[in-house]
């Protein structure tokens, strides 16, 4: 079948109706070329300017530089960063819910103490397989105020330790790796690689107090996540240490 009398203009008529540059264009094109055949990696360092450019259209019978594949290699790299993003974010989000059904259950299990000895099994029996942890424990400052009813169920540190395990100001610390862990979690000590400390409010005891929070795995807390669970759940603790005998 014939292609007479169609509207398709030919490719060669399309090159030549195409208006010749300019002398002053066209040295100033082959200035660029020049530049940029003595700087073949212009483009890898300078990605952002592909978006910019027009692909250039093949043409039947001759041979063109084809930037349409590093267009498109650009595209597919940002859209891996995209997914990748987007798939860190879900992660981070299930792990946040996962985490605050197991923060929920530990508080409903601390409600449950009648005393302050029960409490002392629960935050160190049951606190840390329902915080998916490896030891948990309540530590308090030792002085006179710390009478021997509100000694049950604390681990007693030396008077000044709690200030300086969490200075003034913070209300907690994150610590990816440790070395002090016998006064803390004292028999559990040896398993606790890492940990999160929290200070409890003062309405808990007569003297400084906090919770603390450990993991066999070095790193897993980390300066600089979010603590709102850990603070929630200290401040149940704190609760039930104000109203326990």
């Amino acid at each position: 079948m014939s292609d007479q009398g169609s509207d398709r203009t030919p490719p060669a008529a399309a090159v030549a109706a195409t208006p010749a540059p300019s002398a002053e264009d066209a040295a100033e094109a082959e200035r660029v070329a020049a530049y940029l055949r003595a700087h073949p990696r212009f483009f890898v360092e300078r990605p952002e300017l592909l978006a910019a450019m027009e692909a250039p259209r093949r043409v039947h019978g001759e041979r063109v530089s084809d930037f349409m594949s590093a267009m498109i290699e650009r595209l597919r790299r940002e859209l891996e960063r995209t997914q990748a993003a987007g798939q860190e974010i879900v992660a981070i989000s299930r792990a946040n819910q996962a985490n605050q059904g197991r923060v929920h259950s530990a508080v409903l299990s601390i409600m449950q103490a009648t005393d302050r000895a029960a409490l002392r099994d629960i935050v160190a029996m049951e606190l840390p397989v329902l915080l998916g942890l490896d030891a948990v424990a309540i530590c308090a400052e030792d002085g006179p105020g710390l009478a021997e009813p509100k000694r049950h169920g604390l681990h007693l540190l030396p008077a000044g330790a709690i200030e300086r395990l969490i200075p003034p100001g913070r209300e907690s610390t994150l610590r990816p790796e440790l070395t002090d862990g016998p006064a803390i979690y004292g028999e559990a000590a040896a398993l606790v690689k890492s940990d999160a400390l929290v200070r409890l409010a003062p309405t808990a005891g007569p003297t400084p107090m906090m919770l603390a929070c450990g993991s066999r795995t070095p790193g897993t807390f980390q300066p600089g996540q979010g603590t709102e669970l850990l603070s929630f759940l200290a401040g149940a603790v704190a609760l039930c240490l104000a109203s326990l005998p």
